[in-house]
C-alpha cells in the first residue's frame, strides 16, 4: 500500500511520509521514477525480443537508427533546459503580478513575456526540426550505405526521420509547460508515452516487422508529444497567444540567445562525444559491433536516465526557489538530489556488470526460450568494458548535476570548460572507435569524461559558486 492508501493519522502514513520527504519524492518524481522503473522492467523484455527476433546484422541497423534518432538532441541545442528556467521565472512573475493587481502594467507585461517566449521558441524549433530532418537523413544514408549490412533499411529511414522531426518541433511547448508548474503533467504523460511505446515495439517485433519497431515507437512518442500542447493544454497556449501587448522586458535575442548559444556550444560538443558510438562502429567496422554496443546502451541509457530523474524533476523547483531568493533552500535540495541520484547510478552499474558476468551461465535458460543458436553473452559488451563505461557515465552524471545547478541560477552555462572537455572526449572517442572499435570507444569515453571533462568542469563550477557567494554577500 502506498502513501496515499494510508490514513493521515496512522503510524504507517507518518513513516511513509517521512521516507518520501527524505528521498525528495513527490508526485512528479513518482511519475519520473515510474517511467524509469518501467524502462528497467520493460528493457529486458525488449532486449530479449530483439535478440530473439533480430539477427546480429539487424540489431546493428536497429542501433544505428537509434543513434540517428538521438541526433535530435543536437538540434535542440541545449535550449530546452534554458526554456524551463525562463518559463519558471516568467510564471513566477505572472503569479506575483496577478496577486498584486491582475489589471496593472506589471501583470500585462508578465503575460506578454510568456507569450513572446512561446512564440519565439516555436519559430526557432520549426527551423531546427527542418535542419534535423536533413542532417539525420544524410548521416543515416551515408552510414548504412557504407556499412556491411544486408538489412533493408531505406524505407524505415525515410519514415522515421519526419516523425522525429515533429517531436523536435513540439518539444519547446513541453519545456515551457514544465517550467510553468506543470511538472506532474509532463512526467505523467512521459510515463504514458514510454509505457505505450514499449508495447508498440513488442508487438511490432513479435509480428515480424523487425526494425520497423523503431518507427512505430517514434510515432507513439510524437502523437503524445503533440497531444499535450495541441489538445490537452491548448488553453494555456491560447491564453498567452491572445495577448496584443508586446513585452518591453523580454527579447529572445537579448534574454535567450546569449544563454542559448552557450548552451548550443555545450550541447553540440557533448553530442559528438556521446551519440555516435553505433554509427562509428557500423561505418568503420561491422554492424555486429554496432549491435553489441547498441544493446548495452539500451540498458546503460535507462540507468543514466533513472539516476538523473531526481535532478530533472527538481530543476524547475530549484529555479523557482532561486527566483524567489531562497538560495539556501535551493542549495539544500540540490545537494540531497545529487547524493541520491549518484548513489543510484553507482548501484545500478554494479548490478549490470555482475549480470553481464553471469550471462554465460544462462545458456540453458536461453535455449528453453528457443534461442539455441544465439549466445546472449556475445550480443553485449564484456563486463570489463561495462565497468569502464560506468566510470565514464558517473563522471558525466556529476557534470550534468553541476550544469543543472548553474542553469537554475539563471546563469550562463560553463562554456569553456564544457566545450574543451566534451570536445576532447569526442576526439578521443572518434579516434579510438575508428582504430580500436568497441574498446577504443569505451576506454576513450572514460578517459575523456573522467580525466579531462569532469576536472575542467568542476574547477569552473567551484569558481562559479565562489563568485556567486561573494556577490550574494
Amino acid at each position: 500500500m502506498g502513501i496515499h492508501g494510508a490514513h493521515k493519522g496512522s503510524l504507517h502514513y507518518v513513516i511513509l511520509r517521512r521516507l518520501f520527504d527524505r528521498l525528495q519524492i513527490d508526485k512528479t518524481l513518482a511519475y519520473a521514477l515510474s517511467t524509469r522503473i518501467w524502462q528497467a522492467v520493460s528493457g529486458p523484455v525488449t532486449i530479449a525480443l530483439v535478440v530473439k527476433m533480430l539477427d546480429e546484422d539487424e540489431t546493428g541497423v536497429f542501433s544505428v537508427l537509434i543513434g540517428i534518432l538521438n541526433i535530435q538532441t543536437l538540434f535542440e541545442l541545449g535550449l530546452l533546459n534554458v526554456l524551463i528556467g525562463h518559463a519558471g521565472h516568467a510564471a513566477t512573475a505572472i503569479k506575483q503580478a496577478d496577486s498584486a493587481s491582475p489589471t496593472n502594467r506589471e501583470a500585462t507585461q508578465a503575460h506578454a513575456r510568456m507569450g513572446e517566449l512561446i512564440r519565439a521558441s516555436r519559430l526557432w524549433f520549426a527551423g531546427a526540426s527542418v535542419l534535423f530532418a536533413l542532417f539525420s537523413f544524410a548521416i543515416g544514408w551515408y552510414t548504412l550505405t557504407n556499412s556491411d549490412t544486408q538489412t533493408a533499411w531505406q524505407q524505415p529511414l525515410f519514415a522515421i526521420v519526419p516523425i522525429v522531426a515533429l517531436t523536435v518541433f513540439f518539444s519547446p511547448s513541453l519545456a515551457i509547460l514544465e517550467g510553468s508548474g506543470e511538472r506532474e503533467l509532463i512526467y505523467r504523460f512521459a510515463f504514458y508515452t514510454r509505457f505505450m511505446g514499449s508495447f508498440a515495439v513488442w508487438m511490432t517485433l513479435l509480428l515480424g516487422f523487425g526494425i520497423w519497431a523503431l518507427v512505430v515507437s517514434a510515432l507513439v512518442q510524437t502523437l503524445w508529444t503533440g497531444y499535450l500542447p495541441l489538445v490537452h493544454r491548448s488553453s494555456f497556449f491560447k491564453r498567452f497567444g491572445d495577448t496584443s501587448t508586446k513585452s518591453t522586458e523580454f527579447s529572445w535575442t537579448k534574454d535567450v540567445v546569449p544563454a542559448q548559444w552557450r548552451a548550443a556550444a555545450v550541447s553540440a560538443s557533448y553530442h559528438f562525444a556521446t551519440q555516435y558510438f553505433a554509427i562509428i562502429l557500423a561505418a568503420y567496422h561491422t554492424t555486429a559491433d554496432a549491435g553489441r554496443l547498441g544493446l548495452t546502451l539500451m540498458v546503460t541509457g535507462a540507468i543514466q536516465m533513472m539516476a538523473l530523474a531526481w535532478a530533472q524533476t527538481k530543476f524547475s523547483v530549484i529555479s523557482a526557489q532561486h527566483a524567489a531568493g531562497d538560495r539556501e533552500g535551493a542549495g539544500t535540495l540540490w545537494r540531497r538530489t545529487a547524493l541520491i541520484s549518484s548513489s543510484l547510478l553507482i548501484l545500478a552499474f554494479a548490478v549490470l556488470t555482475i549480470l553481464l558476468t553471469l550471462l554465460p551461465t544462462l545458456r540453458t535458460v536461453l535455449e528453453s526460450w528457443g534461442m539455441k543458436d544465439r549466445d546472449l553473452a556475445s550480443r553485449f559488451i564484456t563486463p570489463t568494458q561495462c565497468a569502464v563505461f560506468g566510470i565514464a557515465c558517473l563522471a558525466n552524471h556529476f557534470i550534468a548535476l553541476q550544469g543543472f545547478y548553474v542553469l537554475a541560477r539563471k546563469a550562463n552555462p560553463l562554456v569553456v570548460s564544457s566545450v574543451v572537455g566534451f570536445g576532447s572526449t569526442a576526439l578521443i572517442v572518434w579516434i579510438g572507435g575508428i582504430w580500436y572499435a568497441i574498446d577504443g570507444i569505451v576506454i576513450g569515453f572514460a578517459i575523456g569524461m573522467a580525466l579531462i571533462a569532469l576536472p575542467l568542469h568542476t574547477i569552473a563550477y567551484l569558481r562559479f559558486r565562489a563568485h556567486a557567494t561573494d556577490s550574494a554577500a
